[in-house]
């Protein structure tokens, strides 16, 4: 696995999360390819808490409206890793459920 050139003030915890997992055998390309996504997003924010909030996740889940359900679901899922791989150091993190979905927008607005 290639390291991901991440920058933000999150990138820190996704390297430890991603060597962790490499060394327990996981081959995240996947996960790598979010988590640089994400980092981008976190930076051009200007995020500077070192954990995870609400408003952050569900804003980059949302932030391309021509995913599907299904990769919004995935993107989910990444981030409910790397928050609890965080929430150990910051228990503030956001920790995404299982269920973690974006509110419908109306058919009726």
């Amino acid at each position: 696995m290639t390291a991901p050139t991440l920058q933000s003030v999150l990138a820190p915890a996704m390297h430890e999360l991603l060597k962790l997992r490499q060394a327990l055998g996981y081959q995240d390309k996947t996960f790598v390819t979010y988590f640089a996504s994400f980092d981008r997003f976190v930076s051009g924010r200007g995020q500077t808490d070192p954990w995870l909030t609400r408003d952050s996740v569900e804003a980059w889940v949302s932030s391309d409206p021509q995913l599907k359900a299904r990769s919004r679901a995935h993107r989910f899922s990444a981030l409910r890793v790397l928050a609890r791989f965080i929430a150990d150091q910051y228990p503030q993190t956001y920790v995404p459920g299982p269920t973690s979905t974006l509110p419908r927008k109306s058919r009726h607005s």
